[in-house]
């Protein structure tokens, strides 16, 4: 993830660019910092109160994701504090920490999700939002990448992750603009909360704010793993022959800190620009009758919109990647693995008002060759088999049994495997609704704001017609991905 850039770090962008900065002038009023804790009176010391993590956690943890939403309105502080005290109520995991590598506790001495609120902010709501596509909108935004970071809570203790048992596991950031209008900045850690799960708590406390709920009755919540109903047999000792297995690092527990990511190429492909690519129905729909109707697809199968515009993804930063390493470093012969994000909450059975960690990666491989050169039909039914070898609970299930085995009975710290020439990517298919988080009004607009040089995020961009944002940031050549994907 990017490091949170101070005020003065960001008021220096490239000279190479014209894009301009979101960064308020040193006349910013201070803001006010409030560590919010559940309305429970007593947070229970004893074993019961440890949440055992789900067994994807252990492949997120490290990853605080970030969120933005946009509202017209101006918020109420007191309101807020109080509608989060009571969110916290039923997700208690937000307001606890780590206590060791297998369970998160909530305990009198550590907890609470620090809230930052500031008021009457120079910035401006038009501003913030501008490089966010409309519904209709046909033409990519490019932006610095330090633009959004500003109406986000600081990373400090949550990305990269500490390892410490008081790492912070949510910190929300309220900035409300003086000209009108607010941005509500949230990060998450990954390592306890999924997606779909994060939006379900940004929600939850939505709901609150507009409806107050009585501190009192709120407070008679008794189990504090409400927010966590995992499946039974997640400490399981025994484990499963898989092989996704083979595509994972296992590194015993005293190993100082996680592997480096990519460290031979990242001061190669790092920038300081992203990309918000439109890509409205109407262009879904023309993609899907181009390629889902192709004679590359055999008869009886079938590939989604999402499986086209993730396999035309990968086919442009590959390309991206060749232009910027040179054909030597990635040669045809190169293998190079797109890693999708997958939720299995529904095929292990996870509970629908739970936010347990339910995510992980399909790793889908081929050559750069064929990436290259072979039809984007073909490359999403090969995506489209990976996802389908997950359908069934079997195969999830002793995948998350081999993970709780090696990290819980083994103490190994489990990595993706990733290459040395960053041929690896990562696309998030976040398709979740974002427009439900109603604080006395819905959000006018929403920004993942997940910029690394590695991941590619797909976002619902909240229409009732169905259109979707690419976003990608963090390389050298925006204009080259930008034309690499128009291609298609």
């Amino acid at each position: 993830m990017l490091k949170t850039e101070t005020p003065a770090d960001a008021a220096a962008p490239s000279s190479t660019t014209s894009l301009p900065s979101l960064v308020p002038p040193l006349t910013t009023p201070p803001s006010k910092f409030h560590n919010v804790r559940s309305n429970v009176s007593q947070h229970t010391k004893t074993a019961s109160s440890s949440l055992s993590l789900s067994p994807f956690d252990v492949l997120n943890r490290g990853r605080a994701i970030p969120m933005l939403y946009f509202y017209p309105i101006q918020f109420d502080e007191e309101r807020l504090i109080r509608s989060l005290q009571c969110a916290l109520d039923k997700y208690r995991v937000l307001d606890g920490r780590y206590s060791d590598i297998r369970t998160c506790v909530i305990s009198d001495e550590v907890g609470g999700v620090s809230l930052e609120i500031v008021r009457d902010s120079p910035l401006n709501l038009v501003e913030c939002t501008s490089h966010l596509p409309t519904s209709n909108q046909t033409k990519a935004n490019t932006y610095l990448a330090s633009k959004p970071q500003v109406l986000l809570p600081n990373l400090e203790g949550m990305d990269p992750d500490t390892g410490k048992p008081d790492a912070p596991l949510c910190k929300a950031k309220v900035t409300m603009f003086k000209s009108g209008g607010s941005c509500l900045g949230l990060r998450i850690q990954h390592g306890v909360v999924d997606g779909e799960g994060m939006v379900k708590f940004i929600n939850y406390w939505a709901k609150l704010y507009r409806e107050p709920a009585d501190p009192q009755q709120q407070a008679d919540v008794s189990s504090c793993s409400i927010s966590r109903i995992l499946p039974q047999w997640v400490e399981s000792p025994t484990p499963p022959a898989v092989p996704e297995m083979s595509k994972m690092h296992a590194f015993p527990a005293d190993t100082p800190g996680p592997p480096p990511e990519f460290m031979a190429v990242m001061p190669k492909v790092a920038g300081k620009s992203c990309v918000v690519l439109p890509y409205p129905a109407t262009t879904l729909a023309s993609l899907k009758t181009k390629y889902a109707n192709s004679a590359d697809l055999p008869e009886g199968k079938f590939v989604s919109t999402n499986d086209i515009l993730t396999a035309i993804i990968w086919k442009s930063l590959t390309k991206l990647r060749r232009v910027q390493l040179g054909e030597e470093t990635v040669s045809a012969g190169k293998v190079t693995s797109l890693n999708r994000a997958f939720n299995a909450r529904k095929i292990i059975g996870v509970e629908t008002d739970s936010i347990a960690n339910s995510a992980f990666g399909v790793r889908t491989e081929a050559t750069v060759e064929f990436v290259l050169n072979g039809s984007v039909t073909e490359l999403a039914l090969l995506l489209r088999e990976d996802i389908k070898a997950y359908d069934g609970s079997d195969r999830v299930t002793a995948w998350a049994k081999c993970l709780v085995y090696e990290h819980n009975e083994q103490k190994n710290k489990l990595r993706p495997m990733f290459d040395a020439d960053g041929l690896s990517f990562i696309v998030s298919d976040w398709r979740f609704p974002w427009k439900e988080a109603e604080f006395d009004s819905p959000p006018c607009n929403y920004d993942h704001a997940a910029i690394v040089p590695i991941v590619c995020t797909i976002v619902d961009d909240g229409g009732k017609e169905g259109g979707k944002n690419v976003y990608h940031g963090g390389t050298n050549d925006i204009e080259g991905f930008i034309k690499a994907m128009e291609a298609f």
